[in-house]
C-alpha cells in the first residue's frame, strides 16, 4: 500500500511538474504488478 500511495502522489506531482517520463522511472524500480497499476492510474488521469 505505501508503495502504491507513493506512486500515485508522485505521479500526481510530476504531472504538475515534470513529464510522466520520471513517474515510469519510479515505476521501473518497483515489481512489475505494481508497475502495470500505475500505468493504468496514470493512463486514466
Amino acid at each position: 500500500v505505501d508503495l502504491t500511495e507513493n506512486g500515485k502522489t508522485e505521479a500526481v506531482k510530476r504531472q504538475n511538474g515534470s513529464n510522466y517520463t520520471v513517474v515510469f522511472t519510479i515505476n521501473a524500480d518497483v515489481p512489475p504488478p505494481i508497475l502495470r497499476f500505475q500505468k493504468k492510474w496514470i493512463v486514466n488521469w
